[in-house]
């Protein structure tokens, strides 16, 4: 049986959300409420940092994984939701793992000096 809470974000917290602390406190509530689903209406918030937005993703991963609560954004106004997103696509590691970087290793200056008279 489902058992779904409620938060308006605006109301309970603030319409600017700029820190990672406002998400340790909003996860702080939705522990509180012992809730297996969590709908976080977003109405009235008029912006979320990349801070914000980086932790919150984090920790909403955390809550599903690991408690099995379910965390939706409700009523997200277009920037809000723009944030969300962008942090979203820099969030998998799977990406970054496959990625590697060239590096070139020299011994001194004069290594260097003609590594670079080379182009």
């Amino acid at each position: 049986m489902k058992n779904i809470a409620h938060i308006n974000v605006a109301k309970e917290f603030d319409k600017i959300l700029n820190s990672r602390e406002v998400v340790s406190e909003i996860v702080s509530r939705i522990m509180n409420l012992h809730a297996n689903q969590v709908e976080l209406d977003f109405t009235d918030v008029e912006f979320i940092s990349r801070s914000f937005a980086d932790q919150f993703f984090k920790e909403k991963l955390k809550l599903i994984q690991e408690l099995q609560i379910l965390v939706e954004v409700k009523n997200a106004n277009i920037e809000v939701t723009e944030m969300l997103k962008a942090v979203a696509n820099t969030q998998n590691v799977s990406d970054r793992k496959n990625k590697s970087i060239n590096f070139l290793q020299l011994k001194d200056l004069d290594a260097l000096k003609n590594h670079l008279w080379d182009f």
